[in-house]
């Protein structure tokens, strides 16, 4: 496995997600006070799925 082109896909694939949900941040409060289904999940399981996911598709393009 060639690590340095691993941890170059994560960076960059972290680093656009993190500047997105910079730039997304203002509609944060209008998506809070939205009316949402019953079974919506808990706002801070969102980010912890999405960078699992990230991190998944890259291994998955190296190999």
């Amino acid at each position: 496995m060639n690590y340095k082109q691993l941890s170059i896909s994560l960076a960059i694939s972290l680093g656009i997600g993190g500047l997105s949900g910079l730039i997304t941040m203002i509609g944060k409060e209008s998506f809070k006070n939205a009316n949402k289904p019953p079974l919506t999940p808990p706002d801070f399981l969102f980010p912890i799925v999405w960078t699992i996911l990230l991190w998944l598709l890259i291994i998955l393009m190296i190999k």
